[in-house]
């Protein structure tokens, strides 16, 4: 199913084991038009057929056929537009995962990254991609051995992956504007403060600008207002807990810094059409 996003939807936390690879295809069809997920760790993409069009945090990017892509850390991941063919599989890395390596980050290749994020895969090494993927999936049990296997597997992809970016073409960004550089900036900060920082004019001081100057820089930039975002993030947040912790209400509300339990429930069910509770028993 192709969608052609208008409007901002509801985001979504993106919810994957700690290291593993989903066939996505099936999911994308019953996706809201716009739909955002944020990770702490790393995901990969990879496109085997049609094409997907998405945002990383502000900026727009398209993957089709032999092409893949990397999101770093904490960055904000928007699915706006898929083909009706398409055919995509996410692979996901933790930061417990990345830490675990027994290598070294290769920060020369995180900057490429950051600054293109898409590279085209040649054909072998895209054949060798799915056969890996394969793999990775007949080892599902919870054995030791299969946990290895499927690292080993994990492994593998991720270095033709990142030899393909090695390999390609250095990127060069053209130089940013005032308000883009605001923008990138405001970004950074957002990342670092959205769950305990809703107000503007947070953000607007840590930059020694106004809060009028910043939203109109944001708005003008990303096409979307500043206080969505903070709102969307806070979203983001608040689910993560509700799914994946035994918080109370009270609880979440309190790492969020809401005023009150009541203002919390307020706040989630007007951007998300339920409640914190019956989204906690929803499946």
């Amino acid at each position: 199913m192709q969608t052609n996003a208008t409007s901002k939807a509801q985001p979504a936390t993106l919810s994957l084991p700690k290291s593993s690879i989903q066939d996505f295809t099936d999911n994308i069809g019953h996706l809201p038009e716009e739909h955002v997920f944020l990770f702490d760790g790393i995901i990969l993409g990879i496109c085997t057929r049609g094409y997907v069009r998405f945002k990383i945090n502000y900026k727009e990017y398209q993957v089709s056929s032999n092409e893949t892509f990397i999101i770093l850390p904490r960055h904000i991941f928007t699915i706006i537009e898929t083909s009706s063919d398409l055919q995509l599989k996410i692979l996901q890395f933790s930061s417990d995962f990345l830490l675990s390596l027994p290598t070294s980050p290769n920060f020369d290749l995180m900057r490429r990254i950051s600054s293109c994020p898409c590279v085209f895969i040649p054909p072998e090494d895209m054949e060798n991609l799915t056969s890996l993927c394969t793999m990775f999936h007949q080892y599902e049990t919870k054995s030791e051995t299969a946990i290895q296997l499927q690292r080993a597997l994990l492994l593998s992809i991720a270095f033709i992956i990142a030899t393909s970016f090695e390999q390609s073409p250095v990127c060069e960004e053209a130089p940013l504007s005032r308000q883009e550089s605001l923008t990138k900036e405001f970004f950074n900060l957002l990342l670092q403060h959205y769950s305990v920082q809703r107000n503007v004019s947070f953000y607007a001081a840590k930059l020694y600008i106004t809060s009028k100057y910043l939203s109109t820089a944001v708005k003008k930039v990303t096409g979307y207002p500043l206080q969505n975002w903070l709102n969307d993030l806070t979203v983001i947040a608040a689910k993560r807990r509700i799914k994946t912790t035994t918080l109370t209400i009270q609880q979440i509300s309190d790492e969020l810094h809401f005023p009150t339990a009541s203002s919390f429930v307020r706040f989630f069910r007007q951007h998300t059409g339920t409640t914190p509770l019956k989204y906690r028993k929803e499946k």
